[in-house]
């Protein structure tokens, strides 16, 4: 890889990014500022993300997985996939129509692309959360760079993506 373009992952404390030679003497919240671009300026892209999340108290303790797609190509088309353990939901687009289909409640709905504000006053099933949260990685990632005021890198780490495993940058916020 020749310029860092991905995220590999977001963590409480720490954000991961594929390794790509950085700018000699760039400092983390310069890179971090890059890479947050980089998604702010994407008109295209293919994301797999899954998010765990962890919380315990002395009388709870809870833990969550959400499995989540994001695939985006010019001329408004798109298809957001999210399951956890709320539900499954595909959200898809060709441009011109929407597609929804909850697969646990086999529902399925077309529309046309709506092209004012209607789409956020919808009532949502509660299936589509992650599909929803899917939708949101970009704008969130085009944002974490002005969100953070500061970044130390960490160790660098390697991690496994099915069969391959990428070298990471690991930084600290």
């Amino acid at each position: 890889m020749s310029r860092l373009t991905s995220l590999c992952a977001v963590l409480p404390l720490a954000v991961v990014l594929f390794q790509a030679a950085p700018s000699v003497g760039q400092d983390a919240t310069a890179l971090l500022n890059e890479v947050s671009q980089r998604y702010a300026d994407a008109k295209s892209y293919h994301i797999e993300a899954v998010e765990e999340r962890t919380s315990s108290s002395e009388l709870n303790r809870e833990w969550q997985k959400t499995f989540m797609t994001a695939v985006v190509s010019p001329g408004g088309r798109y298809r957001y996939e999210g399951r956890s353990f709320i539900g499954h939901a595909i959200l898809t687009s060709d441009g011109t129509r929407e597609w929804e289909y909850l697969p646990d409640q086999k529902a399925y709905s077309e529309r046309t692309v709506s092209t004012d504000d209607s789409d956020k006053k919808r009532v949502r099933a509660q299936d589509e959360m992650a599909a929803l949260n899917a939708k949101a990685i970009v704008s969130n990632l085009g944002r974490l760079g002005s969100a953070v005021k500061s970044a130390r890198f960490l160790p660098d780490e390697k991690i496994s993506i099915g069969t391959q495993t990428v070298d990471c940058y690991v930084l600290h916020r």
